[in-house]
């Protein structure tokens, strides 16, 4: 069982909301975010986050699982939070920007 490619069909818009998104993968938005993560910040956190419930829901990673139990296609997800961390150190300085930084 592939969690990765059972997550083909999920997808969200900028407010972690069900839409239309059509051939839009787990991993095409994730790779998609993840490319933004330092010319466009506050994007790609607004990417990340959907993808982060994802990842939780479809119970990609397991405490009782190890390294070598992880799916090929998985193995990526596991640099989620570095990038959201990433993105967030990346956000602008500057008045209200701390709001962003939640």
């Amino acid at each position: 069982q592939n969690n990765v490619e059972e997550a083909a069909a999920l997808t969200h818009d900028d407010n972690g909301n069900d839409s239309n998104h059509q051939n839009s993968s787990l991993s095409e938005r994730y790779f998609e975010a993840i490319a933004m993560v330092d010319s466009a910040p506050e994007k790609c956190l607004a990417l990340l986050e959907p993808i982060q419930r994802d990842v939780q829901t479809l119970s990609l990673f397991s405490s009782n699982e190890g390294m070598e139990d992880l799916g090929t296609k998985s193995i990526p997800f596991l640099a989620l939070e570095h990038f959201m961390a990433t993105a967030l150190v990346n956000l602008p300085a500057g008045p209200g920007a701390m709001a962003l930084r939640k």
